[in-house]
């Protein structure tokens, strides 16, 4: 993947790396057969190594969303919106 090569973000939800776009990357994908055993699989929700950023199933979106804000613009940004999204 070119984005790999050029350090560009990467993010992608429920992908894991099924379709091999970050090879050697760890990533987050929810378990199942195929994938349980992969070394580099995380059971976190949402899971950053380096430059491509993964989150595990739609229930983790939320979560996935506010680490995206948090590299795209800061952490204050972030933590802002998070604040008003759980009133």
């Amino acid at each position: 993947c070119i984005f790999i090569f050029t350090k560009k973000w990467i993010f992608a939800i429920k992908l894991g790396n099924s379709g091999k776009l970050a090879e050697n990357y760890q990533f987050s994908s929810y378990p199942n057969q195929h994938n349980s055993k992969i070394r580099l699989r995380q059971d976190s929700l949402v899971t950053i190594d380096r430059n491509y950023i993964s989150a595990r199933n739609a229930a983790s979106s939320a979560d996935f969303a506010f680490v995206v804000i948090e590299k795209l613009g800061s952490k204050e940004l972030a933590q802002k919106i998070r604040n008003g999204f759980y009133l």
